[in-house]
């Protein structure tokens, strides 16, 4: 009784859905036990979404993976394209770019895009890419489509440093190099001033002081102290620049030691030759 009831509800079921006499055989070899809920049923129509998430991966790690998730197992396999695109990050410089299909077998949930990453010494802040896809197999769609990668920068800070120099009292200026440990993506500030050691601003060269600014790229510039040449035979001397306040980087050698070479001649010392008379008591030379 049982068994015609069942039959009698699938023909008229059958009727109503279109559904074929050999699937619904199908259907009714299945014990009613086993027919639960959700069991396969999005495998069985074979139609998924298919979505990507957002990853994140140290600059020095090598590489960074994209994991692609499927909303059911499907009962075919998966597949779609995709592509990196640019962002703040740059393909050949910060990452390589990669493109191509991706296949999810038959009965997985997930696959998994890699993509290498381009290590330096730049300091720099986190940079950003995606991977974007397309093109979807006929059992799938695309519910999101796009992941952002993001680059974490773990290059230190550079340091900056000043050098020492020295020349002749008359070569009318001093020129002091400034320099970065390394180049940057960020910008770059350091104070820095003169200060009297043996040579004395005004009287031996020129007091000055400023800051300094080192745009993304540039590794290296030039302080110049004008020197104060005369007359006077004297030691040599000197005098500092000091850099100190630094933005986006570190103090190295912070001193910097101008020496004046004097150039000046050595004094000659003479006397003159007199004559008198011999009463004349003393002599004037």
């Amino acid at each position: 009784m049982k068994r015609t009831l069942f039959l009698f509800i699938a023909s008229i079921f059958m009727i109503a859905t279109g559904t074929t006499a050999a699937a619904a055989q199908e259907v009714s070899s299945v014990p009613l036990a086993n027919r639960t809920q959700g069991s396969g049923l999005a495998g069985t129509a074979g139609f998924v979404s298919i979505s990507i998430g957002d990853a994140t991966a140290v600059e020095g790690a090598g590489s960074i993976s994209f994991t692609v998730t499927l909303s059911d197992q499907a009962a075919a396999n998966v597949t779609v394209d995709y592509a990196t695109s640019d962002g703040t990050a740059t393909a050949g410089s910060d990452y390589t770019q990669n493109s191509g299909t991706l296949t999810i077998p038959a009965g997985a949930t997930s696959g998994t895009i890699t993509v290498s990453l381009v290590d330096d010494n730049i300091d720099e802040n986190s940079e950003t890419f995606t991977v974007n896809l397309s093109n979807p197999s006929s059992n799938a769609d695309i519910t999101d489509g796009q992941a952002v990668g993001t680059i974490t920068d773990d290059d230190p800070p550079p340091s900056v440093s000043i050098n020492s120099v020295s020349d002749n009292e008359s070569a009318a200026t001093l020129g002091f190099t400034v320099s970065l440990s390394a180049p940057s993506s960020k910008t770059i500030s350091v104070d820095y001033a003169t200060n009297d050691g043996t040579a004395a601003a005004a009287s031996d060269y020129t007091a000055k002081s400023g800051t300094i600014t080192f745009i993304p790229g540039i590794t290296s510039t030039t302080v110049t102290v004008s020197l104060l040449d005369d007359a006077l035979d004297e030691d040599d001397e000197t005098f500092t620049v000091d850099l100190s306040n630094p933005g986006n980087a570190t103090l190295g050698t912070a001193q910097g030691v101008g020496t004046i070479l004097d150039d000046d001649p050595t004094p000659t010392l003479s006397i003159d030759s007199q004559s008198v008379d011999e009463n004349a008591g003393t002599v004037t030379l």
